[in-house]
């Protein structure tokens, strides 16, 4: 059996009414949109607009039919990876660099995917920020529309701040596991374990950044995990201080070389950086396990050649608000302490 897999889907905003569709029916994809070859019946798709998650659903079957896409390309050399800038007199401008007013325009003929919800589908109350998923995308591309995310750490996230999702989970994950057990893959065909193993593989890439960025901090801060000082370089990941810091957001003064557990909790904020002193602060949740002896120390930087301080301020800030969170201890009679509830 298929290992059930997650999936954060962008939709786009309507500006007449001033609010994000919601595709309460179903979510439709292209053949040109990367891992749509992946995306399979009983996989959870997090709904979101540009700012805030939306809904959660639960594909119930998946239709393809023939279909034209519009296609905009750069008139030089080809490339379909264009940006836009309002105000320049060259609006355009592609990956490679050139600049013009207006792209190539076509019409290709692809195959259109639909994945139908059914009933399957629940709007989220709370509200969670856009930023808030950024940590479990297993992808550091800003241009997909459909992401691929790490399900189970997406779901407890979000299932600790609304109930009514919470509920609607509970139901949908008694009927299929979110992993493959040992009965499972007795049964499981050989491409089913396999694509799961891509999947997996796909994610440690990903999570590992981008090879130019991670090679531009490993020339800076030199091939070690600023944290631990761990030099595996299968296990040192860079990780950006600001996920939305754009248009810098490959700039090396915006990332950070960690090793992968550390990158981790940094992104679940669970780990800070004073930006003042730069030294490390441990999650009062974590000061139990062997996360404490990180607690003050100082980060590695080369020549003195740190990370932007203001990109380190705004993160610390939002690790700071997360502090009211924290397990606090509760004092007995007997002078022994329990932790909150």
């Amino acid at each position: 059996m298929r290992a059930m897999k997650g999936w954060i889907a962008i939709v786009a905003l309507e500006e007449s009414v001033g609010a994000s569709y919601r595709p309460t029916s179903g979510y439709s994809f292209g053949d040109h949109t990367p891992h749509h070859r992946h995306v399979a019946v009983n996989d959870l798709f997090f709904i979101r607009s540009q700012t805030q998650l939306l809904a959660i659903a639960r594909v119930q079957r998946i239709e393809a039919g023939a279909a034209e896409k519009p296609v905009q390309r750069c008139p030089t050399c080809g490339t379909g990876q264009l940006g836009f800038r309002s105000t320049r007199t060259n609006s355009y401008r592609c990956l490679y660099g050139h600049e013009f007013s207006q792209p190539a325009a076509s019409v290709r003929s692809g195959t259109e995917y639909k994945a139908y919800f059914g009933l399957d589908y629940v709007e989220v109350s709370a509200r969670i920020e856009a930023t808030e998923l950024r940590p479990f995308e297993l992808t550091n591309s800003r241009q997909l529309s459909l992401r691929p995310c790490e399900i189970d750490g997406l779901i407890r996230y979000i299932v600790r701040r609304d109930r009514n999702a919470e509920a609607v989970l509970k139901g949908w994950l008694a009927e299929r596991s979110l992993r493959l057990t040992d009965d499972d893959a007795d049964i499981a065909e050989p491409g089913d374990v396999l694509d799961e193993r891509e999947h997996r593989h796909l994610g440690i890439k990903m999570r590992r950044g981008r090879k130019t960025f991670r090679d531009e901090l490993v020339r800076r801060y030199g091939a070690r995990c600023m944290i631990s000082g761990c030099t595996v370089a299968a296990l040192i990941e860079a990780a950006c201080i600001q996920p939305e810091a754009v248009p810098k957001f490959n700039n090396p003064t915006n990332g950070l070389l960690l090793r992968s557990d550390l990158h981790t909790l940094f992104d679940l904020n669970l780990l800070g950086i004073d930006p003042a002193r730069l030294t490390i602060a441990i999650h009062p949740d974590l000061m139990d396990g062997d996360y404490k002896s990180f607690d003050g120390v100082a980060l590695q930087v080369t020549n003195g050649r740190g990370p932007n301080r203001r990109a380190l301020a705004a993160r610390w800030d939002y690790y700071q608000a997360g502090l009211s969170k924290a397990v606090t201890p509760i004092p007995h009679r007997d002078g022994a302490a329990a932790t909150a509830p």
